[in-house]
């Protein structure tokens, strides 16, 4: 048995639980995350832990331990800023509960940076070059995760609903994390340093879309960014055809198993 593998696939089912509880609302999955009241807020914590999952999930099946690196740069930096923030937050309220998630978070971000070690040692076996379509399109990317984190981080209201002060501070690091991901990516630009990225815009797509095409029927219709939701949507929809062609249309990368050399 290939213990590391097993061990990927495991954290992948557990990644995808986590997504499903979110985005059920679930109150044992809720009460990890107590720092918003808004719903959909929880289903975009479960857009981003579904994409987790598939990219570990990926990682997993094939073995391919080079892709792991910036996945966990992009894990290891949001856990790594969340908890420098609870750290702030705890030195200022005393709060007993913020002290054991400032724990948590400082504890995983420990765990990523001995992982990252390891992956830093398995270069990828899959040297396929990225062709101009995708790499053009993940300079796009980061770039629209770098601004959205940076609005988000300076509490502007660039988000489709309002936010609370504490949420956009999360959502940014998500977000800060994610951008990362992709410029690690185009350091040396390859299919299987970009397939991860594939994999988890298409799950996070995926999750967002229904919850997305019904946002105006709620009580947020009245608060909506119309113009922030439609930029949005953009990216949404511009990932998901891209992905989706990369991975099942386009003959060159479609296949799943490791290309060697």
């Amino acid at each position: 048995m290939n213990v590391p593998r097993v061990g990927m696939c495991v954290l992948a089912a557990v990644n995808a639980a986590l997504a499903v509880g979110f985005f059920l609302q679930a109150s044992w999955a809720t009460a990890l995350w107590p720092w918003t009241s808004q719903p959909l807020d929880y289903v975009v914590i479960s857009s981003f832990l579904a994409a987790g999952a598939g990219a570990v999930l990926w990682i997993g099946l094939t073995g391919e331990w080079g892709a792991l690196t910036g996945a966990l740069i992009d894990v290891g930096l949001f856990n790594a800023t969340t908890a420098a923030w609870l750290w702030a937050r705890w030195a200022a309220e005393r709060d007993s509960a913020v002290l054991v998630r400032a724990v948590v978070f400082t504890l995983g971000t420990a765990a990523e940076i001995a992982l990252l070690r390891v992956s830093l040692r398995h270069p990828l076996r899959d040297k396929r070059p990225a062709d101009r379509v995708l790499v053009t399109s993940f300079w796009v990317f980061a770039i629209v995760l770098l601004l959205a984190a940076t609005g988000l981080l300076l509490q502007q209201p660039i988000w489709p609903w309002p936010l609370e002060p504490t949420s956009s501070t999360l959502l940014g690091l998500l977000f800060l994390g994610s951008a990362t991901y992709f410029l690690h990516a185009l350091r040396r630009p390859s299919w299987h340093a970009m397939k991860g990225q594939l994999v988890a815009f298409l799950l996070y797509d995926l999750v967002l879309i229904q919850p997305y095409l019904h946002i105006a029927d709620g009580a947020l219709s009245y608060h909506l960014n119309y113009a922030s939701l439609g930029i949005y949507w953009a990216v949404i929809a511009y990932s998901s055809l891209l992905a989706a062609y990369y991975l099942f249309l386009n003959p060159a990368t479609r296949g799943w198993s490791v290309q060697a050399g």
